[in-house]
């Protein structure tokens, strides 16, 4: 087959541009749509043979009409029977891909029809993004040469005037051999996120690029078995460039197989590609094209369908364990990692807390409900036996927290108990209250409780409750203020164990921590929220801290992940004295983000890939379920870090919010972040009430 010189295809791609392209390009931007999905499988002809070039709109997309062309005989790809190893999620036969080979000036591509006279004109060259929405592009792809500029998939334009890079374009770099995602967003600022490392040649790599409009993330699976890991993130302002009428540069062809540069067509691919979809929304790293098709319940013992506390109660009494994974027949530790790292696995609402209260939850709803209902029929002394019952089925449900792990709860510190000037009571047990939950907080002693004081942050919350008090602290010469949840039942003489400090996170969640501060000196190594315990050993790094950096004067989220590897993702300016801040640290189980409001919304400030969300332990370094702190953090196993300013309505979420979700995100347009579950001081109170009120009156309700 005779191939087109460069100074041919040149002259050729100038015919097609004066006679098809520029009369065309008012039809493009007369009537923008919807972005449409498209994927295309490259299943439509045979190995070894070329993309017919004849006939437009050979090459099938499967979803909408967006199928793609080849310009020429000499510039068709070839079909290969040569495809990923990796099965695709949606259980479709991948028997045929496209090989693309450069050429001397050129090479091998497809694009997408500019040509409204087509019985299937692509409606994807000029469709457009809404504010708020995302797309997300996914490839896999096998590079013969990584050291060279070759795009894999492209969306062609010139949005930047005298910048000469294309709309957007999915690429390896010929100068680090990285994948490239490089766009202009809708702000019309050039983004990009490499991969962490070189590509290697001759090997099949999955990638997904996610923009869901105000995050890029670049995801790349290296065929190890690692699966999907996320290569890096950046804030952008809309999803993609959508023009303006004085450059309306953004309604061109989607290419695969090469880019564009300076408006003119340019890196060819040298390799194979394939399973190329292009959908209108964000997905997930589980939705993706080559994530595994289903998950197998390890951990659940006995067989139920779900992963939950039961399997845990057979395995701690020995088993016998079914679907054991380890050594079948031996209860053994390693049973108990398996469980730890599936809890939540299998029907809806499995292990969740979330959707679904705590087991004692629902006892006590139920005490409660009897005791009313003896009131009504006037049946005292059943009435206080069930009232007794129920504060002892509180109590008793809550010194078990320490011995069986239960999915990870919320809470939400509001700091609105006293009144200005006055210190938090550290006499009393529990004197700050978790709104959501029954997760108070305590003081350690009269010198080390902060302040109330009425200066709270400026911005009212999205929820419209008042906020007309925050806590001061302050540090002293060899320690600080600080508040925790209680470890063990009555330790310093205060309440109960708090569930939230063994609470787990099933595969797949998350959770969400956010607070407003405001530091006296941001210029020292001081703790907003901690996690105690050293998960790492020798290593002397606490579970979880947000705080500020002396070396840096930068806010820090530092964790170990679920795979005890220590993560930190830092803002992107340092702090500075005396300003109201307000932080969200967002972490999905793969990604941990941090996101700063500084007075002009949420910003993304990082991203970085996790395994797991949080640290959960391992029989043979248990070292996570220690107290959560407020005021100061942890260093070596001991307390540090105290914090030096105020600090205003801490809330922890057991699951991943999005920004429009965060405390202090303008009111409306979000759903409801959090959803409290049954209060068991609400149902202690109740439950006395009505021992109270049948004792006192012995009168009809």
């Amino acid at each position: 087959m005779k191939q087109l010189c460069w100074a041919d295809r040149r002259f050729a791609y100038s015919v097609c541009v004066l006679i098809f392209v520029l009369p065309l390009c008012v039809w493009a931007d007369t009537a923008p749509n919807p972005l449409q999905s498209a994927y295309w499988r490259f299943e439509e002809g045979t190995n070894f043979s070329s993309v017919n070039s004849a006939t437009p709109n050979t090459v099938l997309d499967s979803i909408n009409q967006n199928h793609l062309s080849a310009f020429a005989p000499g510039t068709a790809p070839a079909y290969t029977s040569e495809v990923p190893p990796t099965p695709l999620k949606s259980g479709l036969p991948d028997t045929l891909a496209l090989d693309f080979i450069p050429h001397t000036g050129g090479g091998d591509d497809l694009f997408t029809a500019f040509n409204p006279t087509s019985p299937s004109i692509s409606k994807i060259n000029n469709g457009t993004i809404a504010a708020g929405g995302g797309f997300t592009l996914e490839a896999a792809f096998k590079s013969n040469n990584t050291s060279t500029f070759a795009a894999i998939a492209s969306k062609e334009g010139r949005p930047g005037g005298s910048r000469p890079e294309q709309t957007l374009e999915l690429k390896t770099r010929g100068d680090n051999s990285q994948l490239q995602i490089e766009l202009w967003d809708g702000s019309g600022s050039l983004k990009q996120v490499s991969s962490v490392a070189p590509l290697n040649v001759s090997q099949w790599y999955y990638v997904a690029v996610v923009d869901t409009g105000s995050t890029l993330s670049l995801y790349l699976d290296s065929n190890t078995g690692a699966g999907y890991q996320l290569q890096g993130s950046v804030p952008v302002s809309g999803a993609l460039y959508q023009a303006v009428p004085a450059n309306p540069s953004w309604d061109n062809s989607w290419t695969v197989g090469r880019g564009q540069y300076n408006g003119t067509p340019a890196d060819w691919f040298d390799g194979i590609i394939d399973e190329v979809r292009l959908s209108n929304t964000a997905l997930s790293p589980s939705q993706f094209l080559f994530a595994p098709a289903s998950t197998v319940l390890a951990g659940d013992y006995n067989n139920n369908g779900k992963v939950d506390a039961a399997d845990y109660v057979l395995w701690r009494n020995g088993g016998p364990l079914q679907n054991e994974t380890v050594t079948p027949g031996v209860v053994t530790p390693e049973d108990y990692t398996v469980w730890r790292s599936n809890f939540g696995n299998g029907s809806p609402g499995a292990g969740s807390s979330a959707s679904v209260p705590e087991p004692a939850s629902w006892m006590l709803l139920i005490f409660a409900a009897v005791a009313l209902a003896t009131i009504r029929v006037r049946q005292p002394v059943l009435s206080q036996l069930c009232g007794l019952l129920f504060i002892l089925f509180t109590t008793a449900g809550s010194a078990f927290a320490n011995t069986a792990p239960n999915p990870l709860e919320s809470a939400y510190w509001r700091f609105e108990e006293g009144t200005n000037g006055s210190a938090v009571n550290s006499g009393v047990a529990d004197p700050i209250h978790d709104s959501i939950n029954q997760n108070h907080l305590d003081a350690f002693a009269a010198t080390t409780a902060p302040v109330y004081t009425s200066s709270v942050p400026p911005k009212p919350l999205k929820s419209g409750l008042p906020n007309t008090l925050a806590l001061d602290f302050a540090p002293g010469a060899s320690g600080g203020e600080d508040l925790y949840t209680q470890f063990n039942d009555g330790d310093g003489g205060k309440g109960l164990a708090k569930h939230i400090n063994d609470g787990i996170i099933a595969p797949g969640g998350g959770f969400t921590i956010e607070a407003a501060f405001n530091t006296n000196n941001p210029a020292r190594y001081a703790a907003i929220i901690g996690k105690e315990g050293q998960p790492g050993g020798s290593r002397p790094v606490e579970t979880l801290e947000v705080k500020t950096r002396a070396d840096n004067s930068k806010l820090q989220i530092e964790i170990w992940d679920g795979n005890g590897v220590d993560t930190q993702v830092s803002s992107l300016a340092p702090i500075n004295a005396a300003q109201w801040y307000y932080a969200a640290v967002v972490d999905t189980g793969s990604t941990l983000s941090l996101y700063l409001d500084s007075g002009s919304g949420y910003q993304l400030q990082g991203s970085i890939a996790v395994t797991g969300a949080l640290f959960q332990g391992v029989p043979s370094n248990p070292l996570w379920d220690a107290s959560w702190t407020v005021g100061r953090g942890q260093y070596g196993g001991g307390a540090t870090d105290w914090f030096d300013g105020k600090i205003d309505e801490v809330r922890i979420t057991n699951s991943a919010l999005t920004p429009s979700q965060f405390e202090f995100a303008p009111a409306g347009g979000g759903a409801s972040a959090a959803v409290p579950e049954p209060g068991a001081a609400a149902l202690i109170a109740l439950a006395i009430a009505s021992l109270i009120t049948n004792g006192r009156g012995r009168r009809d309700v």
